[in-house]
């Protein structure tokens, strides 16, 4: 067989076709352009080399092809789909969510030159079903497994995440409230002072009485604490990490008279009560 003068050029675009998709097929190309240069390579040895195309011819709907394009195009379509079956992903990347195991932020997946998991909206969680549980080494976030048209399934959780016991103490978070030994004082009259709390190291102070109010003072260790109760009113005081319950059990503050003398002066009735808030993660 004598070489014809536009043989060369046939010989080079078999050479870039067949070289160039097997080096498109190994550096991770889309499919399609592998798919192309394969069949430019194919086509152009059928055409010169291995009995031509004629009679070759591909329709579809009002398009019809013949000769060398209907090869090309018949051959570009069969590596195509071949390739794209071959890095073809179940259930469909579509509906994944990637996560980087360092960060926990979500991430693009490329498979085989394509991307076929993309960054989500920020948005792309919010509905879904979650569950929190305490648990020995702490509160662990999960996902609960659900169809796409809602049904039930088997029950499938996956952990995102947790938050340890320590961390969630030292946000100051509980779920466990337990009281101490409740103490109380005897009837004490306006600017009586050092009244001993034991067992716990706190000594009361008792302001004046005015508007309804007994005006108190905490000391403790150095610490001082100062505010004011109504009757049967309390509040919480937090001293040295430990929290008290400091309440006004009873109190009259309007003096007894008895003909032209006092027979028994303004008083207050105080109780105390530490209150210890624990973090309970043993499992139920």
């Amino acid at each position: 067989m004598r070489l014809k003068a536009e043989d060369p050029i046939i010989i080079a675009l078999v050479a870039l076709g067949i070289l160039g998709g097997l080096v498109a097929q190994f550096m991770k190309f889309p499919p399609i352009l592998v798919a192309v240069l394969v069949a430019l390579g194919i086509a152009s040895a059928i055409y010169r080399f291995l009995g031509g195309v004629a009679g070759a011819s591909i329709a579809t709907g009002s398009l019809r092809l013949g000769g060398t394009a209907a090869v090309f195009l018949a051959i570009a379509w069969f590596v195509n789909d071949n390739l794209v079956v071959q890095i073809e992903i179940q259930p469909n990347p579509a509906t994944w969510l990637a996560l980087d195991h360092q960060d926990g932020m979500p991430i693009p997946v490329s498979v085989g030159g394509v991307e076929r998991v993309s960054v989500p909206r920020t948005d792309v969680l919010d509905n879904h079903q979650w569950s929190a549980k305490l648990q020995p080494d702490g509160l662990r976030l999960s996902s609960k497994a659900s169809r796409a048209d809602g049904t039930a399934v088997e029950e499938r959780r996956f952990s995102f995440g947790q938050v340890s016991s320590s961390t969630l103490e030292s946000l100051h978070l509980y779920n466990t409230l337990q009281a101490g030994i409740l103490r109380f004082t005897g009837p004490l009259a306006a600017g009586e002072g050092g009244v001993n709390l034991a067992p716990y190291p706190l000594v009361l102070h008792v302001g004046d009485f005015g508007d309804g109010l007994s005006n108190y003072e905490i000391d403790s260790g150095g610490a001082s604490l100062k505010g004011s109760l109504r009757n049967k009113a309390g509040e919480v005081l937090k001293i040295d990490r430990r929290h008290f319950l400091l309440m006004v059990t009873a109190a009259d503050h309007a003096p007894r008279t008895e003909g032209s003398r006092v027979s028994r002066e303004p008083w207050v009735q105080f109780g105390v009560v530490e209150l210890m808030p624990r973090l309970d993660t043993r499992e139920e």
